[in-house]
């Protein structure tokens, strides 16, 4: 009979409770949140920094050593080549035919200008072209046609280059044997190299100077993922 007569405030108590409990969450489930946020907001910048310096560093040496073949092998042949593009584990081959050196037309032919090179498409678009930049133009075409460094016009005189402007060079096969060469320009890039600059010139000119059957030079790159049988293999990339 007593407790008839007490008043029940318990609904009125829950609420309360209730309610300064979900604000206790609502805070703790914040610092949570904020919490799990800043540590994904670090980890992608550790990674992204540490990928982006890769990214840099295999820039860097693209550049520096010219090319970004992974391997090369110097007085190639064509059976050599083709065995190359045999194996499974070799993504891109490519191959390229080292002329000789080209100097200015003087009358003692002091100034040495460039080296001059004929590249296949593989060699120049997977190996060579990465590793130059500003590159204006395109790979020559045409017999007479040639692409230069930035550093090779400058040692003849030229510092604004345009496309079709003729190039003279005395282009050397070998110790004694040159001739004087007549060039359009085709185009140009800049390397940051330290060795002889690169002149390309077109594989009909390679036929004209009976250079074709000539010796390679073989770039290649392997493929990111190899096999048990693969990496078995690899041996026999230096028994070619």
């Amino acid at each position: 009979m007593f407790h008839k007569n007490i008043p029940n405030n318990n609904k009125d108590i829950i609420r309360f409770l209730a309610k300064n409990f979900a604000g206790t969450k609502k805070i703790r489930n914040t610092i949570l949140f904020c919490s799990v946020v800043i540590g994904i907001v670090a980890i992608t910048m550790v990674f992204g920094i540490s990928f982006g310096k890769i990214q840099a560093e295999e820039i860097r040496l693209t550049r520096e050593n010219g090319t970004a073949s992974s391997g090369r092998i110097e007085d190639g042949t064509e059976e050599q080549y083709a065995k190359l593009k045999q194996l499974d584990y070799i993504k891109q081959v490519g191959k390229s035919i080292f002329v000789g050196e080209a100097t200015d037309i003087s009358e003692d032919n002091a100034k040495t200008i460039c080296n001059v090179v004929w590249a296949d498409s593989e060699s120049w678009n997977n190996f060579l072209k990465p590793a130059y930049t500003n590159v204006i133009g395109s790979y020559p075409q045409k017999k007479d046609e040639i692409l230069l460094s930035e550093r090779a016009l400058k040692k003849l005189g030229i510092f604004e280059p345009d496309q079709g402007m003729e190039i003279n060079l005395d282009v050397y096969k070998g110790v004694f044997e040159h001739s004087k060469e007549t060039f359009k320009l085709c185009g140009w890039y800049t390397d940051s190299g330290n060795e002889l600059a690169t002149g390309y010139i077109s594989h009909d000119k390679i036929n004209e100077l009976n250079l074709e059957k000539g010796s390679y030079t073989l770039l290649f790159s392997q493929s990111n993922h190899l096999s048990r049988r693969d990496k078995s293999d690899t041996v026999t990339i230096y028994e070619l």
